[in-house]
C-alpha cells in the first residue's frame, strides 16, 4: 500500500503482472520487470513484447499465451476478485485488480487507489 509508484517496478502493469503470477503460479513478469523507467519506455516495451500500443495489449497477449487461465470477460460487471480490469482516466488506460468484494478494483498511482469496477471499460478473468 505504501510502495511509491515507479515505472518498471511498481506501475499498473507490474502490479497486475505480479498478482497474476501469484494467482497462476507462473512468473508472467519476466521480460517486463525493471526493463523500463518511463511512460515512453513502458509503451516501447509493450510494443516490443506484444505488438500493441496500450496496457490492454499486455492482457490480450497474456490471454493468448495462457488461454486456459486468462480469458477476456464479456462484461466488466461479471468480474470476481482477482480478475483484471482496465479503466480510462483522462485518456490514459490503467490496469487494476478486482478486490475481495468485487465492487472495487485496486489501481497503482501515487498510492493504491480503489475505483468502482462499474466504471471500468475492459476485463479479464484470471484462473
Amino acid at each position: 500500500m505504501e510502495m511509491p509508484f515507479e515505472y518498471g517496478t511498481h506501475d499498473c502493469v507490474m502490479f497486475v503482472l505480479g498478482a497474476i503470477s501469484c494467482l497462476l503460479g507462473v512468473d508472467v513478469t519476466e521480460g517486463y520487470l525493471g526493463t523500463y523507467k518511463t511512460a515512453n519506455g513502458a509503451l516501447r516495451k509493450i510494443k516490443k513484447a506484444t505488438g500493441g500500443t496500450t496496457v490492454v495489449a499486455v492482457m490480450d497477449y497474456l490471454a493468448k499465451t495462457y488461454p486456459d487461465a486468462i480469458k477476456r470477460a464479456s462484461n466488466v460487471l461479471a468480474t470476481r476478485r482477482g480478475d483484471v480490469v482496465c479503466v480510462e482516466n483522462n485518456g490514459e488506460l490503467s490496469l487494476g485488480i478486482v478486490s475481495f468484494n468485487g465492487k472495487y478494483a485496486w489501481f497503482v498511482g501515487e498510492k493504491l487507489t480503489p475505483i468502482r469496477v462499474a466504471t471500468c471499460i475492459k476485463a479479464w478473468h484470471i484462473g
